[in-house]
């Protein structure tokens, strides 16, 4: 059962990162060709190398993105999933040879969190097209009232998808090959990271005291903020922050004095590429990282010293903290993250305090929005990568502001929120009990100080996640388990791990558990995929135009007008009329009754209303009122058979299956 179901997660990731190759090809074609040469390449080399493999393929990981726009030019689009596809290959060799290898404490949640990624995911992918293929290559739709398109809807599904999933099996991959190895977790996994990091960060010194537009043409350039090689400067600032604590951790655990020389310099390039990023939640991250280093440093050391050294070394912490305080509070500033920390620090008033504590909560409407998706959607979420798609249209019903799409602004609810309270017992559990182990455990003495630099690292980017989700780009999702895979084995947690053949397996009533929740989840996210949150239903809702499936009308079909229009075998609109009634009369084509009964099926807001075998000419008519609450109405229709008058020798080549008309008007 666990190599099945770990193979079943293996195979999810792959499509998701087929299904973003397929949509993206049209915008680059030399993407396919480049997506599986990366994948067989990086698999091939890995069955004798994996180790080095994963080292060179974590070297591009923060300059992909920058490398990617020297090859094409395209500021906009990274195609990451080209690295992505990499680091699965890499990966794949050890991960077929063996079942799961986490360790055993937190096996069953990660494993259900990771079966639920792998279930759920395509169901809403299909969703965003309708559960209708073809759509894959219609771009005249829009998917929400504020734009987009089916295909590109369904690719930021499997985006996020591959987000969690591929950084689950990465999890899993460390284990499985440094849980007893923790030198090579460094020589091969930490300096791979390093060298991509290094890349980054100088670029970001270049940006920020040489040219600020340079491979940062876009929005952050235009802010004056550097996004190093990532193009995107949150994430950019998260992972300068992180890593270089990081190095410091690697560098004592060496012993090498040089090396630990270097790692303070890598120390202090990571702030330089922090504060040139300007991103707050990189700011957090550095300061609860370095807060850690020091206290590290202090426990660690501090009992050599002498009792006037240590007063020494206290007064002098004490005073950095305070001057690191002032610095945030009163010094001018006009690059970094400080003027961005103090337009939205509250003044010293009741009130203000108030304010500052709803809006941390509400994060400009995100937060309330993602809220009140909780509410109406408890148990199985809005579906995985949707909050992006959902957010506009249910902000703007509630308050008619239009908000832009982005992420619920907290990691935590944002999982909540897409994938409710059965799709989200596997993380919650996880986190729960992976948060108690960082909180609680402490690490040998021999490795205590780098372990509380890298449990600082951990814990920054788990308080960071509160107001923000810096691992929403994959590259800082995988430097989390990285660190969290680091943590463990410092701490001792990897003595268990379940590697070889003596390692623990799940029980038969674990394995069951983990099924029907992970069952449950998928068939509650394919109920509400056919139903409420359907793409049809959506834009009844809402009141956005949205047809498919009509031989002459497509794109220009007026929905808000009486209308006579030709279906093909299956055709959905949704008309937005002007009155409660909506008259609707279908009818056959005669050269398609000449091949024999025809039998039609049309539907109104899910709702049967002609469900019959056709045998004459003659229309069938009936009068529909508007659903309660909805702006417009689905109309979608099916026939058995469908014909083509240039079959017939005549000079038309459109598909007849039924034609379609509507009126609005009161019942008569």
């Amino acid at each position: 059962m666990a190599y099945a179901t770990k193979l079943l997660v293996i195979v999810s990731m792959a499509g998701a990162i087929a299904l973003e190759t397929r949509v993206t090809a049209g915008l680059w074609p030399a993407l396919p060709p480049l997506t599986m040469a990366a994948f067989v390449v990086a698999a091939a080399i890995s069955v004798g190398y994996d180790e080095a493999c994963v080292a060179v393929v974590l070297a591009f990981g923060y300059v992909m993105p920058a490398l990617i726009l020297l090859v094409h030019g395209n500021l906009l689009l990274y195609f990451g999933h080209v690295w992505s596809a990499a680091l699965l290959g890499a990966i794949l060799p050890r991960s077929l040879r063996t079942g799961w290898a986490l360790p055993p404490r937190w096996m069953a949640p990660l494993v259900l969190w990771a079966l639920t990624i792998a279930l759920t995911w395509p169901i809403v992918a299909m969703r965003e097209l309708d559960f209708t293929p073809r759509l894959l290559n219609v771009i005249h739709l829009a998917n929400s009232g504020l734009g987009g398109p089916p295909p590109v809807a369904a690719a930021g599904v499997a985006d996020n998808a591959l987000g969690l999933g591929l950084a689950i099996l990465w999890l899993d991959w460390l284990f499985a090959a440094f849980a007893q190895a923790e030198s090579r977790f460094r020589r091969f996994i930490v300096a791979g990271n390093a060298v991509s990091w290094a890349i980054a960060i100088a670029v970001s010194v270049y940006q920020l005291f040489g040219n600020m537009s340079f491979l940062n043409g876009g929005l952050y350039g235009a802010m004056g903020r550097a996004s190093g090689t990532l193009l995107d400067a949150n994430p950019f600032g998260v992972t300068a922050a992180a890593w270089g604590p990081a190095l410091v951790a690697a560098a004592w655990l060496t012993r090498d004095a040089r090396r630990r020389a270097l790692s303070v310099c890598a120390l202090v390039a990571s702030w330089i590429g922090m504060w040139a990023s300007a991103a707050r939640t990189g700011f957090g991250v550095g300061c609860i990282a370095f807060g850690f280093l020091a206290y590290g440093a202090w426990s660690t050391h501090a009992h050599r010293a002498s009792p006037r050294t240590r007063t020494r070394m206290l007064t002098a912490g004490a005073l950095a903290a305070v001057a690191l305080v002032a610095v945030i509070a009163w010094l001018p500033a006009t690059t970094g993250p400080l003027p961005r920390l103090r337009g939205m620090l509250p003044t010293w008033s009741a009130a203000s305090v108030t304010g500052f504590a709803r809006e941390m909560w509400d994060r400009n409407g995100y937060g309330a929005t993602a809220t009140e998706l909780a509410r109406g959607f408890p148990f199985f979420g809005v579906g995985i990568g949707s909050f992006h798609i959902l957010v506009f249209d249910f902000h703007y019903q509630q308050t008619h502001v239009v908000l832009p799409p982005d992420n619920a602004q907290n990691w935590y609810r944002h999982q909540f929120v897409e994938n409710g309270l059965v799709g989200s017992i596997g993380w919650i559990v996880w986190v729960a009990t992976f948060a108690w182990f960082v909180l609680t455990t402490g690490a040998p003495a021999a490795t205590r100080f780098p372990a509380t630099i890298v449990k600082g690292i951990v814990i920054g980017l788990a308080v960071v996640s509160l107001v923000g989700i810096p691992t929403q780009t994959i590259a800082v999702s995988l430097a989390f388990c990285t660190f969290a895979f680091w943590y463990v084995v410092l701490a001792g947690g990897a003595d268990q791990s379940a590697t070889g053949r003596d390692r623990p397996a799940l029980h038969a009533r674990a394995w069951a558990v983990i099924w029907i929740v992970a069952v449950a989840a998928a068939a509650g996210t394919f109920y509400l995929a056919r139903t409420e949150l359907r793409v049809p239903a959506r834009a009844a809702k809402f009141g956005w135009a949205y047809f498919y499936g009509f031989a002459d009308a497509e794109p220009t079909l007026d929905v808000a007008r009486r209308s006579a229009v030709w279906a093909t075998r299956h055709a959905v609109a949704v008309l937005t009329p002007p009155t409660r009634w909506v008259k609707l009369t279908v009818s056959v084509d005669r050269f398609n009754l000449a091949k024999g009964p025809v039998d039609v099926k049309v539907a109104c807001d899910n709702a049967v209303v002609v469900d019959t075998s056709v045998t004459d000419v003659r229309p069938i008519t009936r009068y529909v009122a508007l659903r309660d609450g909805n702006k417009g109405m689905m109309v979608e229709t099916r026939v058995s058979r469908s014909v083509r008058p240039a079959d017939f020798g005549l000079k038309d080549p459109r598909e007849l299956g039924l034609l379609v008309e509507w009126e609005f008007s009161a019942p008569q």
